[in-house]
């Protein structure tokens, strides 16, 4: 078990699975593990709507290479164990792979098990998968963003439509939106826009699989790895978004122009001095 910090997860991180109970009890007994139920692997179309068992896609490049790095190392239950982990982070499949091979020459396979379990737990909250491809985690945002409007539409009392959001936001460790001198209004209507939750579990994926990479040596590879990829992307978007206010300009009543970008950096000296003020 690595030390807490650079654990995977964290020993403050709780890993919390919603299981499909319409479907039978199916246990693997893992080295290292223990009797796990398969049932923490399913996978869900909402935050509110029953599991759906988890298929693998044995058609995957990722997956048959894992498979095969993979294939000669401990028992059926294993092979299985690895096999469902393989398939719910296929994006790092091989790279997880390449650990466990790892872990298993150095240690044993029980540490090799006890750690690819770990690295499951940290990429998955609840029915949230942090592998997931952008689309994916857009399309789970908005599911979040629509079970908080009908709270908001269902409950009269801003107060308490904003406990039942919440409620939603802790689930899936994210941080809450800040309540302002009171003000309740803004911070329901955070919670019910997907982009406030897109942007929050985007975070919250980059730093975990910053963390991940660092623990797994993914960044050391020749190839460029998860987490980097994300922090590329972000720094594209930021620059992109710059490069939109930079180049539109807005004309006053006595004909001066700014940009967008000088508009935005004044209101931030504004804002700034009267919050120091």
């Amino acid at each position: 078990m690595l030390t807490d910090g650079g654990s995977i997860p964290p020993a403050s991180t709780k890993f919390q699975s919603v299981i499909d109970q319409s479907r039978p009890t199916q246990t693997l007994d893992i080295q290292g593990v223990g009797q796990l139920d398969t049932r923490l692997f399913s996978v869900s179309n909402s935050p509110n709507k029953s599991q759906l068992w988890h298929k693998i896609d044995t058609n995957s490049a990722q997956f048959i290479q894992a498979n095969l790095l993979t294939d000669n190392l401990g028992t059926e239950s294993c092979r299985q164990f690895r096999q469902l982990v393989f398939s719910n982070h296929l994006s790092i499949a091989i790279d997880l792979a390449i650990r466990y091979a790892q872990t298993a020459k150095q240690f044993d396979l029980s540490k090799a098990n006890e750690e690819l379990f770990e690295i499951h737990n940290q990429l998955r909250i609840s029915d949230l998968k942090l592998c997931a491809d952008t689309d994916d985690i857009k399309e789970f945002a908005k599911r979040c963003a629509d079970q908080c409007l009908l709270r908001k539409q269902k409950l009269n009392d801003t107060q308490e439509a904003i406990y039942e959001c919440l409620k939603i936001v802790e689930r899936y460790e994210l941080t809450p939106p800040d309540i302002k001198d009171d003000h309740l209004d803004p911070c329901l209507n955070r919670l019910c826009d997907w982009k406030w939750w897109f942007r929050k579990i985007k975070i919250l994926r980059i730093r975990r699989i910053e963390n991940l990479a660092r623990n797994i040596d993914l960044i050391s590879r020749n190839r460029a790895s998860y987490a980097s990829d994300y922090i590329v992307q972000l720094k594209r978007e930021q620059e992109a978004n710059r490069q939109y206010l930079t180049s539109n300009l807005l004309c006053n009543e006595q004909g001066e122009s700014f940009s967008l970008q000088d508009l935005a950096d004044r209101l931030f000296q504004i804002l700034l001095f009267a919050a120091l003020s």
